[in-house]
C-alpha cells in the first residue's frame, strides 16, 4: 500500500500531475459500486484562492460557468467537494503534455511545426472556444500551457474565464509575466474581454508554431507590455518566409491591435485558416494527428499505461479516509508550471524526454507511413478515441462562409454574462505595476517558466 495516496470520501488521491496557480492536480481513483472505479484529475484549490471570500466567490461562479460546458475539446469538470475545508475540483483525466512542451521540443532543436500540424492545432482550439463564446463563456487566458495534447492525439483547452474576473492583484501573483505576450491589449488598457481578446490569443500561438519565435521577449515585465501595447512584432514572412503569404497575412490580422480590426468570431478565423490542411491532395485529418501523436508520445503512453496498471488493486478501504487541510503556501508562484526559462531554449527534462529519436516530419505522406506502436490501442478504442467529424475529400464543397449558428459571434454586453463575472476592478498600466511591486514587497518572486 502506497502510504503517500490519501482518501477523500470514494476519492483516492494518487500521484502528482501538474501545479497552476490555483490548485494542485493529482491522478485519483473514484470507487463507484460492484468494484466499478475510474481515473478523474483531482485538483486540490490553492489557499490563494480559498482564503479569500470575494476570490473564491467569483471562483465558484466560474467554476460553474465551466461545468455547463460540454465539447470534445474542452476539460469537462465533473464534480466540486468540500473535504472539510480541503476544496477540489474533479475533472475528467487525459494523460497530456502541454501544448508548450511539443513547441519547446521542436524549437530547442531549431525546427518548426509543420504548417498543417499548425493549422490542425489551432482549429481544434478555435473549435472549443468558438462553443464556448455560443455559450457566453469567454476564455480571456489563451496560452500554450492550457492548451492539452493527449496521448492519444486529442486537443483539450481548460481554463475558461479563470482569469477574467477574480482581481488584478491575484493575476498578477499567479501569471508568469511571459505569458502576458498572449493577453490583448484591451485586457491591459481597460480589463475588456471580448470575442476578439481569444482571437488575439489564438493568433499569437499560430503566429509562434509558425515561426517557431515568441513573438514578444523582454526580461523585465514593463518592457514586456509596452511591447505588446505598442503592437510592433516582426512580420511572419519575415522570419518563415517558407510561410503561404496568406496564410500570414490571416494571422497577422489576428494581431491586430484594434478590436474591431479582427475576426470577431474564432469560427471565421478558423475557416479562414482551414484550408492550409490541405497538402497536395490529401487532408491532414484527426486521423494523422492521432498517429503522428502515437510516435511522438511512445515513451510517455508506455509509462502511463504501467502507472495506471499499478491503481488497479488499490482498495478503498486500505485508507484512512484522511479529510486533511489543503497545504498552504506562503509564495503563490509556487503554483506556476515551470518548463523553460526562455520557453523554447535549453535541455529541461521535461522537454528534452520528448521526440529526441522522431526524424523530422514535413508532409501527410510522412506521417502516414508512420505506424501506431502495437499495444497502445485496439482498432476499435482507436476508432472510439478519433474525432468523428474528420474532413473527407469533399472538403472544397464546404463554404467559408457557412458558420454554424451555435458559433455566432457572442454578444459581450449579454447581462447574464456580466452579472456572473463581474468585476469592479480597472486594470490599466498604472493598478498593474502597483500591483507588481506589492507583490514583491510581500515577497511574492515572480517564477520563470524552464
Amino acid at each position: 500500500m502506497n502510504k503517500n495516496y490519501v482518501r477523500y470520501g470514494k476519492y483516492l488521491k494518487l500521484d502528482n500531475i501538474s501545479e497552476s496557480f490555483y490548485a494542485k492536480s493529482y491522478k485519483s481513483k473514484f470507487f463507484g459500486s460492484d468494484n466499478f472505479y475510474k481515473i478523474f484529475a483531482f485538483e486540490e484549490i490553492s489557499s490563494l484562492i480559498t482564503e479569500d471570500p470575494i476570490i473564491f466567490d467569483k471562483f465558484m461562479k466560474i467554476v460553474k460557468a465551466n461545468s455547463k460546458l460540454n465539447h470534445s475539446n474542452i476539460i469537462k469538470i465533473i464534480d466540486f467537494h468540500d473535504f472539510q475545508k480541503t476544496y477540489a475540483l474533479i475533472t475528467e483525466y487525459f494523460a497530456h503534455e502541454p501544448l508548450l512542451a511539443l513547441m519547446a521540443s521542436y524549437f530547442k532543436r531549431k525546427k518548426k511545426i509543420p504548417v498543417v500540424v499548425a493549422v490542425f492545432i489551432i482549429t481544434q482550439v478555435c473549435d472549443a472556444v468558438g462553443y464556448a463564446q455560443s455559450q457566453s463563456v469567454l476564455h480571456g487566458n489563451l496560452n500554450p500551457m492550457n492548451i492539452l495534447i493527449t496521448h492519444e492525439g486529442l486537443i483539450k483547452v481548460k481554463e475558461f474565464s479563470f482569469f477574467n474576473n477574480l482581481s488584478t492583484s491575484t493575476n498578477v501573483k499567479a501569471l508568469n509575466f511571459k505569458q502576458f505576450r498572449y493577453i490583448a491589449p484591451e485586457k491591459f488598457k481597460s480589463n475588456q474581454v471580448l470575442p476578439e481578446t481569444d482571437v488575439y490569443s489564438l493568433a499569437v500561438i499560430m503566429y509562434e508554431l509558425l515561426t517557431g519565435k515568441v513573438i514578444y521577449s523582454s526580461k523585465d515585465m514593463h518592457v514586456l507590455v509596452e511591447k505588446i501595447l505598442k503592437g510592433q512584432f516582426t512580420p511572419i514572412l519575415e522570419l518563415s518566409p517558407d510561410v503561404p503569404k496568406e496564410l500570414a497575412e490571416i494571422v497577422e490580422k489576428g494581431l491586430s491591435f484594434n478590436p474591431e480590426d479582427r475576426f470577431d468570431d474564432p469560427m471565421k478565423f478558423k475557416y479562414a485558416i482551414r484550408k492550409y490542411l490541405i497538402q497536395g491532395q490529401k487532408i491532414f485529418s484527426s486521423q494523422h494527428f492521432y498517429t503522428l501523436m502515437g510516435k511522438l508520445f511512445a515513451t510517455q503512453v508506455s509509462k502511463e499505461l504501467q502507472e495506471n496498471a499499478s491503481y488497479k488493486d488499490l482498495k478503498l478501504d486500505n485508507y484512512v479516509n484522511e479529510l486533511r487541510p489543503i497545504i498552504k503556501s506562503d509564495d503563490p508562484t509556487d503554483f506556476v508550471p515551470e518548463i523553460d526559462e526562455d520557453l523554447f531554449e535549453g535541455d529541461d527534462e521535461a522537454t528534452s524526454i520528448l521526440f529526441d529519436n522522431v526524424d523530422d516530419i514535413e508532409s501527410v505522406d510522412e506521417i502516414e507511413s508512420f505506424k501506431p506502436d502495437t499495444g497502445m490501442y485496439d482498432e476499435d478504442e482507436r476508432t472510439a478515441i478519433l474525432d468523428d467529424d474528420d474532413e473527407d475529400e469533399d472538403y472544397e464543397e464546404e463554404e467559408s462562409t457557412d458558420i454554424p449558428q451555435n458559433n455566432k459571434k457572442v454578444n459581450h454586453q449579454n447581462e447574464e454574462y456580466k452579472k456572473l463575472l463581474d468585476d469592479e476592478s480597472s486594470f490599466d498600466l498604472k493598478s498593474f505595476a502597483i500591483g507588481i511591486i506589492v507583490g514583491v514587497a510581500l515577497g511574492y518572486g515572480m517564477t520563470f517558466l524552464k
